[in-house]
């Protein structure tokens, strides 16, 4: 049992394993978005950031390998009571670790979602399209393929604008966040109104009129595409 209670040591550690990786995709695209023009150590950070995606991808594969190898576990000892069939929680772990591996080793980093943002953001605003176009040498904008020197500005309309306000603040957005549904609210904003109805167990209602998606802590994510363009608007 000692290594079981060493797996849920090292599955509380990879919480906030998580937390890390989360604030370094931030803080890698904040870094690559403050370089000059055209600067190559944008496309090291880019790499730094697919290494946070294939830290993120061991983490899951590990704590999905865990949580499964204690279901069989479980089950192994409610079938024998007694004992008296010796399980090896260990090889049980390792067994389910290499399942999950082999079944995600074809992951394309590239495609995670936060590289993809930085592709669609940084990488659109220093070179004109994203790494795979890039190498590809298919150079320019991604709406028209030009190399206009207004290439590198994102353009914004009345709508674009609106998109900013928060439902809640009615303000500008400060650290987007978007929901399932599509909508986007202020981090502390929506955070703290779902803490003000936290005996609401699944959630409370979108606060955008007419939608009927409940929003939690769990259905939101970073929207850094949406933090990009606000922070490029204010640049301006």
């Amino acid at each position: 049992m000692a290594f079981f209670r060493y797996l849920d040591d090292s599955t509380e550690k990879f919480t906030k394993l998580d937390r890390v990786i989360k604030s370094g995709f931030k803080l890698t695209t904040e870094a690559a978005d403050d370089l000059e023009k055209g600067d190559e150590n944008v496309r090291e950070l880019r790499d730094l950031m697919i290494q946070y995606a294939s830290m993120e991808h061991d983490m899951k594969n590990y704590l999905k390998a865990a949580a499964e190898a204690k279901l069989v576990f479980e089950d192994s000892m409610n079938g024998d009571p007694d004992g008296e069939n010796e399980v090896d929680f260990e090889v049980i772990f390792a067994d389910k670790l290499q399942t999950v591996s082999t079944k995600n080793s074809k992951d394309d980093f590239s495609k995670h979602k936060s590289v993809k943002a930085f592709d669609e953001t940084v990488m659109e605003h220093h070179f004109g399209g994203s790494q795979n176009e890039s190498e590809s040498g298919e150079h320019g904008s991604v709406a028209n393929g030009d190399n206009d020197d207004d290439d590198d500005e994102i353009e914004m309309t009345q709508d674009d604008s609106q998109r900013f306000i928060c439902p809640l603040t009615k303000i500008e957005m400060v650290d987007p966040v978007k929901n399932i549904c599509g909508h986007n609210y202020s981090r502390v904003a929506i955070e703290t109104h779902i803490k003000n109805n936290k005996n609401r167990v699944q959630g409370i209602r979108c606060p955008v009129a007419g939608c009927a998606h409940m929003v939690s802590r769990d259905t939101l994510e970073d929207n850094a595409v949406l933090a990009y363009k606000i922070k490029q608007k204010n640049r301006n």
